[in-house]
């Protein structure tokens, strides 16, 4: 009899541009369609996410490299929204973000970087306990991954891309 021996690898999957924008997209529409009072940090949760995965599959539309992909998951990117939309504007000419809109995105930005919105660290908590208060509004929120969403969509999700 022959001892075979199986060991399993860890998978690997080439996302690209076009997968990570409909999932952004995917993302954005869960959230609209996802009204719950009682479970507000998922909307903020999927809005963020959202908003990254957009910007990552833009940027991805223009470098699809391997370097490039490293470089969006090390800590020089990772989850940090202002980050990567620093690097968005590097290979896009467009203003996709206003002012405002950046001010809505530092703001959850705090929480959303370090994985707060998924696993309800103490400052989300506390943020809770007084209402939310640190937090942009929902709805401010929606708007800028909506424009997200919108630039992925007359792009029409980088399907023409690598």
């Amino acid at each position: 009899m022959n001892n075979i021996r199986i060991q399993p690898q860890t998978g690997h999957i080439n996302f690209t541009p076009f997968a990570m924008a409909k999932m952004s997209n995917g993302l954005f529409n869960a959230s609209n369609s996802y009204k719950d009072n009682s479970m507000v940090m998922l909307n903020y949760f999927l809005y963020s996410a959202s908003i990254e995965l957009g910007l990552k599959s833009s940027i991805l539309s223009q470098d699809n490299s391997e370097s490039k992909k490293k470089y969006l998951k090390s800590k020089n990117i990772g989850h940090d929204l202002n980050k990567a939309y620093k690097e968005f504007s590097k290979y896009f000419n467009v203003s996709l973000f206003d002012s405002s809109d950046l001010i809505i995105m530092n703001k959850i930005n705090k929480y959303y970087r370090n994985k707060g919105l998924e696993y309800i660290t103490i400052d989300i908590i506390t943020s809770l306990a007084i209402g939310l208060k640190p937090f942009p509004k929902l709805e401010e929120l929606e708007k800028v991954s909506k424009k997200m969403n919108d630039f992925l969509l007359n792009n029409k999700y980088f399907i023409n891309c690598m």
